[in-house]
């Protein structure tokens, strides 16, 4: 690793292959935009030949942003001198596809399957298709985890074993559909550019390849960079920071970062940013003394500088409760309403209606990313998409899904567990899967499928047939339709367990309405602690630091990356971070109820990680 002294160099003007360590708020996005400028003004290179990549769509806007800025005269790149690839490594896969969607057996109008939840069920579509590609092959739903992650994960290897047939199987079934999933867009593009002309075409595009957030790629988006930069690594220039690599989920790993110079060889440089614009020192200083207690291999930073002057403490609140919690954390949001913007990170989105609740109370608008199975309004937008095409596969296939795991074909969902009822819903949803046989066969789309099984005397199929039949036929109903419509989906898909679920949907998709069209404060986020990269606030609120929560195991790799999920929302303050725990917590909240005893929560030991120079304890009571 390069010696702390050459921190200051202007590190944007190097040569490739480097790396940037840059920690929170040490200017990534303003290092890739001065490199960007280098590149045009000094050397003169066509922006044609710059590719840059970043994490999110938000990160590739705010690059732009910044290289736009005509006031940034160090960064400032006229539009038309800027690289038209700016974007993120997954549009860039979706990009080498399209162009050669012939070779994939693929229209250039191809769909994205998303690996996330989906209107219907808890469970994704792409897991869907995928259990039903591993019926297909002969094998349980079950076994599609191990395909999954491995997919999820970038490290496809194919072989001959059970999980590669799954895989294969499922591919089998997006081109069918004229699809494929977040991971192919990445796995796709690999293979692609496996072909010499299709490489070339792409690396005369990134001679000059900058990436953001090295720290979070996994093996096939590597291996995307390796075939992109390969015979001009010169031109490859990285930022990242292992310290904020929180996906391993994925197959990201800090060791993307630490490895930099063993990947790529002698040539290649690691240098440092060593100043910090965002945090006030003891808010950095502090979180990193903690993250560094729980990972001692991380590479050092030696961040020395800071623009704040600010004497700010990290604040470590003690309360009697969640309730308490929510209601205090509520309070001090409004009094810092006009002062700056806040953001309340949470474990898990069980966390977020009562501090929601709160919020309302105070008339604060707020913007609460829930991960958890969607508005049942979104339902009626997959029917929706269903009767405007009914040869839609996917969406018939999602419909499908829901009559089985709402309940309208029997007590055979996805949480039954005798295993009487278990083998039933696996064989059931196994005539389902058997449906894309006749697909492959020739059949023009699921449906027509269902439709021939249930005249061919199916009586299971032939109900389901008959419900989505049902569905098509309110939707054509006259006058009195939308009555009628709403009762009959209401009736088959069950997207709304009760009444009340129903009036806070209609009331919460309002109040959403309302309070973006109204509120004249932005509204204050309330975030699960994976989804805060990138993001910067005035005011930083973090709630749930107890032990068997935040961590969450005793697993020493696990609590690595929860240390890294705590320095990430910790570091996106500009003024303040107050960081919660409770001496009491519902069960449902802590998982620490044990043989019907109740355990109170213990004080995340990550807080103990903290100097006490750096922090403050307050105690609320009552």
């Amino acid at each position: 690793m390069e010696d702390a002294s050459l921190a200051n160099q202007d590190v944007a003007e190097g040569q490739g292959p480097a790396l940037i360590l840059a920690g929170p708020g040490t200017g990534k996005t303003y290092t890739l935009a001065r490199r960007v400028k280098y590149l045009v003004d000094a050397e003169g290179v066509d922006p044609d030949e710059i590719t840059v990549i970043t994490f999110t769509r938000a990160a590739a806007r705010n690059m732009r942003e910044t290289l736009s800025r005509s006031d940034a005269s160090k960064s400032y790149v006229a539009w038309k001198q800027q690289p038209k690839l700016i974007c993120t490594m997954h549009s860039l896969g979706q990009r080498i596809i399209a162009e050669n969607a012939e070779k994939c057996g693929l229209s250039r109008d191809f769909r994205v399957v998303s690996a996330g939840q989906v209107a219907l069920r808890q469970v994704s579509l792409r897991d869907v298709l995928m259990d039903d590609a591993a019926q297909l092959t002969g094998c349980e739903r079950t076994y599609a985890r191990e395909t999954a992650d491995c997919r999820q994960r970038g490290a496809c290897d194919p072989g001959d074993q059970r999980k590669c047939h799954i895989c294969e199987q499922y591919r089998e079934i997006l081109r069918l559909c004229d699809a494929l999933d977040h991971d192919d867009q990445i796995l796709l593009a690999c293979e692609l550019l496996e072909d010499q002309a299709i490489l070339q075409e792409y690396q005369a595009k990134a001679k000059n390849l900058l990436v953001d957030e090295y720290q979070d790629i996994n093996a096939a988006e590597y291996k995307f960079i390796r075939l992109l930069s390969a015979g001009q690594e010169d031109g490859l220039f990285v930022v990242g920071d292992d310290d904020q690599s929180i996906y391993s989920w994925r197959g990201s790993s800090p060791e993307f970062v630490r490895s930099f110079e063993r990947h790529f060889g002698p040539q290649a440089t690691v240098s440092r940013r060593s100043k910090c614009w965002r945090c006030p020192p003891s808010i950095f200083q502090g979180a990193e003394a903690m993250v560094a207690r729980h990972n001692p291999e991380r590479a050092e930073k030696f961040v020395t500088e800071f623009q704040s002057d600010s004497a700010q403490r990290i604040a470590i609140h003690s309360v009697a409760s969640d309730q308490k919690e929510a209601r205090i954390i509520a309070s001090m949001v409004a009094t810092r309403q006009d002062s700056g913007q806040s953001v309340i990170i949470v474990p898990g989105r069980r966390f977020i209606p009562d501090i929601a609740r709160e919020l309302q109370y105070r008339d604060i608008a707020y913007d609460a990313v829930y991960g958890e199975p969607p508005s049942g309004l979104v339902v009626l937008d997959v029917v929706r998409r269903w009767l405007e095409d009914p040869d839609d596969s996917l969406s018939c296939r999602e419909l499908i899904q829901s009559l089985v795991d709402r309940g309208a074909l029997g007590d055979i969902g996805p949480r039954v567990r005798k295993p009487e009822k278990v083998k039933a819903r696996e064989e059931v949803l196994g005539r389902i899967s058997m449906l894309w046989q006749a697909v492959f066969r020739g059949e023009r789309s699921l449906w027509s499928a269902l439709q021939k099984a249930a005249s061919q005397g199916d009586e299971f199929l032939g109900e389901v047939a008959s419900m989505l039949e049902q569905i098509r036929a309110a939707a054509e109903a006259p006058s009195d339709g939308v009555v009628t419509f709403v009762s009959v989906v209401a009736k088959a898909l069950r997207p709304w367990p009760s009444l009340r679920h129903f009036l806070d949907d209609v009331a919460e998709a309002a109040e959403a309405e309302v309070s973006r069209t109204y509120s004249a404060a932005p509204p204050v986020q309330i975030l699960t602690r994976e989804a805060v990269k990138g993001l910067q606030k005035d005011y930083v609120f973090v709630v749930g630091l107890e032990e068997g929560l935040w961590p969450s195991s005793t697993a020493s790799r696990q609590r690595e990356e929860q240390s890294r999920l705590l320095y990430v929302a910790m570091t996106r303050a500009k003024e303040e971070v107050h960081l919660f725990h409770a001496r009491k917590r519902s069960a449902a909240k802590s998982f620490m109820q044990q043989k019907g005893s109740y355990q109170p929560p213990k004080r995340s030991s990550f807080l103990d990680s903290i100097p006490e120079e750096y922090c403050e304890d307050v105690a609320h009571w009552g």
